[in-house]
């Protein structure tokens, strides 16, 4: 991954954080990894725990970068998580997309929850 890209992930996933908490959102934990891999941010909101994949781009719809294996291998460290972190909580997950340059601020962000 270039150095670009990965500034623009970091921005990326800067800005889902000031939106999550700006809609009452508690950040659980961020860039959680295991051995099947890693989800960008968990977060809590009343009795539900979130699992958010942030996808950012500059221009293209953000949906067509996430694919049935990304689904998975989501779920499969949500599963990790939960083993190695008890709770009574409901899980969802959802996919979090931001169009346009975060370091800008002009950004079009797109929750999509309970996305699968």
């Amino acid at each position: 991954m270039t150095d670009k890209r990965k500034e623009l992930g970091k921005s990326g996933e800067d800005a889902a954080v000031a939106y999550l908490l700006n809609n009452c959102y508690i950040i659980v934990d961020r860039n959680y990894r295991c051995r099947t891999g890693e989800i960008d941010i968990i977060a809590k909101k009343g009795d539900v725990l979130y699992f958010i994949e942030v996808k950012t781009r500059k221009r293209a719809d953000f949906k067509e970068g996430y694919s049935e294996h990304q689904r998975k291998r989501q779920r499969q460290i949500a599963e990790a998580y939960i083993a190695l972190n008890e709770t009574d909580s409901q899980i969802s997950f959802m996919v979090l997309g931001i169009t346009g340059d975060p370091s800008k601020e002009d950004v079009v962000i797109e929750l999509v929850e309970d996305n699968y």
